[in-house]
């Protein structure tokens, strides 16, 4: 059998303030310098980053170039994906569906609320007329 274990209550020593005020002052001098450190390096490595261009290009015309420098597979394989893409037949065919069921589940809802209250009319007169 194994000894049950007395629950001691818990005191408030001076050891447990000391050590709350520690931790306290050091999560409180952490949150002011992160808050006011700024993580941007003093040194540029241009070997690391490349040229600093005052006009980066824009992202077309990055995803341009890397298509550009793709296979021709790879082009082919990328070209079906767009086919698929906002102006293809499944889009336009998604967008119908979307506006055949604006405000599905709320009309659906309007119609069991009207069914089951006429249910219930129903039965009560039913057993109105009954009780006659």
């Amino acid at each position: 059998m194994a000894k049950k274990l007395k629950h001691k209550d818990f005191k408030f020593t001076l050891s447990h303030l000391l050590r709350l005020t520690v931790f306290s002052t050091i999560v409180y001098l952490l949150i002011n310098y992160l808050s006011t450190a700024r993580f941007r390096p003093n040194i540029l490595d241009p070997t690391v980053l490349g040229e600093v261009d005052q006009n980066p290009p824009v992202l077309r015309d990055l995803l341009q170039q890397a298509y550009d420098r793709l296979p021709a597979k790879y082009r082919d394989k990328i070209d079906l994906i767009n086919f698929f893409g906002q102006n293809s037949p499944a889009a336009s065919t998604a967008g119908e569906v979307q506006k055949q069921l604006k405000g599905f589940p709320g009309e659906q809802i309007k119609q069991l609320q009207k069914y089951l209250l006429d249910r219930l009319y129903q039965d009560m007169i039913k057993k109105i007329n009954l009780a006659n």
